[in-house]
C-alpha cells in the first residue's frame, strides 16, 4: 500500500508527515547506510565498522530518512579514507547522534562551511577520486536532517569528520 507524502511548513521547518511521526532503531537504520556503501568500500580496500548499540537508541526520525541522510556522508568517507572508516551511534543530551570518521585527507577549515551548498566541493575532491560526484550530497543531508529539527556538521582537519544530530523519539 502506498502512502502519500504531505510537505508541511510551519515555522521555517520543512517536515514530512505519513500520518504520524516516524521513530525508528538508531542502529538498523545506521547498518543500512554501510551496507549500502560497503560495496565502495570493498572495491577501495576501505575498512568500514559500524559501531552501534544492539538494541537503540530510538530516533524519533523514519530510517529511510536517516538512511538518506547518512548514506552520502558514508560514500563520501569510503571514497575520500584511506584505509579506515567508522560510523558510530550512541544518544547524547536528547539528540541520537551519529559520527562518519575515516582517515583522508579531511576538510580544509576554509571548506567547512561551503561544502554544504549545492555543487560545492571540498579542495580534497581534487585529489583524483574517480566518480566524486557532483557535489549535492553533503548540501542534501544536511537539509534533509534539518528537516528533522536535526543536524549535520564538520569538525575541518586532517581526517573527514562528519556529525549528525537527530531527536531522540
Amino acid at each position: 500500500m502506498a502512502v502519500d507524502l504531505v510537505s508541511l511548513k510551519g515555522n521555517g521547518n520543512v517536515r514530512t508527515e505519513a500520518g504520524q511521526r516516524g521513530t525508528s532503531d538508531a542502529g538498523e537504520a545506521a547498518d543500512r547506510a554501510v551496507s549500502t556503501c560497503a560495496p565502495l568500500a570493498e572495491r577501495r580496500r576501505v575498512a568500514l565498522e559500524l559501531d552501534a548499540p544492539a538494541s537503540g537508541p530510538r530516533v524519533g526520525v523514519d530510517a529511510d530518512l536517516i538512511e538518506r541522510i547518512l548514506s552520502p556522508l558514508v560514500e563520501n568517507a569510503c571514497r575520500y579514507g584511506t584505509s579506515s572508516v567508522r560510523v558510530s551511534v550512541r544518544a547524547d543530551n536528547g539528540a541520537v547522534v551519529f559520527d562518519v570518521i575515516d582517515d583522508g585527507p579531511g576538510v580544509a577549515p576554509a571548506d567547512a562551511d561551503r561544502i554544504f551548498e549545492p555543487g560545492v566541493r571540498g579542495a580534497a575532491s581534487g585529489n583524483g577520486q574517480a566518480g566524486a560526484g557532483a557535489g549535492l550530497g553533503l548540501s542534501l543531508a544536511r537539509r534533509l536532517a534539518q528537516s528533522a529539527d536535526g543536524s549535520v556538521s564538520v569538525e575541518p582537519g586532517p581526517g573527514g569528520r562528519f556529525r549528525v544530530r537527530l531527536p531522540v523519539a
